[in-house]
């Protein structure tokens, strides 16, 4: 049986006008990530998804699949890992990660999102000058660390809608 590579069925479906019926774009924006779901009948969906620098494509069946294209950005290549915090951030933005609370013992960091106009949303660790993500050994450290922060006058970058917005979480 012959086989047509699916970016020519995206490009077929482009070229007839053809819209996709969802689509997302990570919270860094769509140069992080964008997924489109195309229709093709029968409940089967084409899935194009870039992902940092790279279109794939999929089939899919089932209106589950595209009620969360989100997942087709998630990558499984980390463990649970701070690299593996910060995508799932840029992706499904930083209200999904789970604050530290001062209960919660073990290695704290400070995750700093950024709001731009577009709107998108670009997460980070606070770094050393060296850029490794700066490690408290107590949450009320990590909590001071914010405060601080928070009560010092901030200067907004060109497009950025207001100061950042730090999460103290587990590490």
């Amino acid at each position: 049986m012959p086989t047509f590579p699916l970016d020519a069925l995206c490009k077929t479906l482009v070229y007839h006008n053809i819209q996709p019926v969802a689509s997302f774009t990570a919270a860094a924006g769509a140069d992080y990530g964008q997924v489109l779901a195309y229709p093709l009948g029968g409940g089967s969906y084409l899935i194009k998804y870039g992902n940092i620098g790279r279109t794939e494509f999929t089939i899919t069946s089932g209106q589950d699949d595209i009620n969360d294209l989100a997942y087709f950005l998630e990558t499984r290549d980390f463990e649970r890992s701070r690299d593996m915090i910060l995508h799932e951030a840029n992706v499904r933005g930083a209200d999904v990660i789970a604050e530290a609370t001062a209960n919660d013992c073990g290695t704290f960091l400070i995750l700093t999102t950024r709001n731009s106009n577009g709107p998108l949303q670009k997460s980070i660790f606070v770094s050393d000058k060296n850029g490794d993500p700066v490690e408290f050994n107590h949450y009320h450290l990590a909590k001071e660390w914010v405060r601080d922060a928070e009560n010092k006058a901030y200067v907004s970058d060109s497009n950025e809608s207001g100061a950042p917005i730090y999460k103290v979480m587990l590490a």
